[in-house]
């Protein structure tokens, strides 16, 4: 979730309906960079190069997304994307003019829905918001811009987060309606809960 803000002046510095990042990126996207649109704000999500994702962040979206898939189509419990772009919710936003309406597009690294909540054939983005996100973050994705999206997730009702942060080795675990966050580390397993029953991969392993 390698995340490139504005002062590297990649993307004007304005706000953008749907329809517009769309237009943006379709005349000034390159070919080696993903965007996402993060309350209204184009965001570079990757790039190629030394401030560009690393082979570590692979490894680890590799080893969850794995597991992941082996469990959920076993169990015949739904579907399973990597770096698969969503379309959320439009959200409301204080601007110096009042609140506003602003779109996000986003693109988690790996996201989980549950049977029936997608159809089995889609153009574009999946057309529904996904019932488990994670985030891999990296030492240089911006705080702020990981809490936004992890905002926008809640507030368009994920029912699970899993933000984990591979170097400094840990994961922050964020369950809808509930305002405590869970830490986990090296030590412990991370687990599917309620919402994937019996899945659990050790924290030490994924990020090992």
């Amino acid at each position: 979730m390698t995340l490139t803000l504005e002062d590297k002046k990649t993307v004007p510095k304005k706000y953008y309906s749907l329809e517009g990042f769309f237009a943006w990126t379709h005349e000034n996207a390159q070919s080696d960079t993903q965007y996402e649109l993060i309350n209204g704000e184009i965001l570079e999500r990757n790039a190629a190069g030394p401030d560009g994702p690393s082979g570590k962040h692979g490894e680890v979206i590799a080893r969850l997304t794995s597991a992941l898939v082996v469990f959920v189509e076993s169990n015949d419990l739904g579907r399973v994307f990597s770096t698969a772009p969503c379309l959320l919710p439009e959200q409301l936003q204080e601007t110096d003019k009042g609140k506003k309406k602003r779109a996000s597009y986003l693109i988690p690294d790996i996201a989980f829905y549950t049977k029936g909540r997608i159809p089995n054939k889609f153009v574009g983005a999946i057309p529904a918001v996904p019932d488990l996100v994670v985030e891999i973050n990296s030492p240089s994705d911006d705080g702020e811009h990981i809490r936004a999206k992890i905002e926008l997730y809640q507030k368009a009702g994920v029912r699970l987060i899993w933000s984990i942060y591979m170097m400094e080795e840990f994961v922050v675990i964020y369950r809808l309606g509930e305002p405590d966050k869970k830490f986990l580390n090296l030590k412990d397993d991370l687990d599917g809960e309620d919402l994937l029953p019996s899945f659990a991969v050790s924290v030490a392993r994924l990020l090992g």
